[in-house]
């Protein structure tokens, strides 16, 4: 047998999850809120560049979904 899609698969591809980045142009900064089932997870932070609040929603996103999956946060 032979995968025939053989991209990573990456947080980004999570169902349930959604990371929104807003660039506030008048502060230049970026803004992350992530939702799972279109509930908010966290607080609405402010980054100084995009790729850091990339990383940001990488990590909520990584924390939250391990302790789903553990029963050790409730399903919003």
């Amino acid at each position: 047998m032979q995968t025939l899609d053989t991209t990573p698969n990456t947080f980004e591809d999570f169902q349930d999850y959604e990371a929104n980045i807003i660039h506030d142009i008048v502060n230049d900064a970026y803004t992350l809120t992530v939702l799972y089932k279109r509930k908010k997870i966290g607080s609405t932070m402010t980054y100084p560049t995009y790729d850091e609040a990339h990383h940001q929603s990488r990590m909520i996103i990584d924390k939250h979904r391990v302790q789903v999956m553990h029963g050790s946060s409730k399903e919003i």
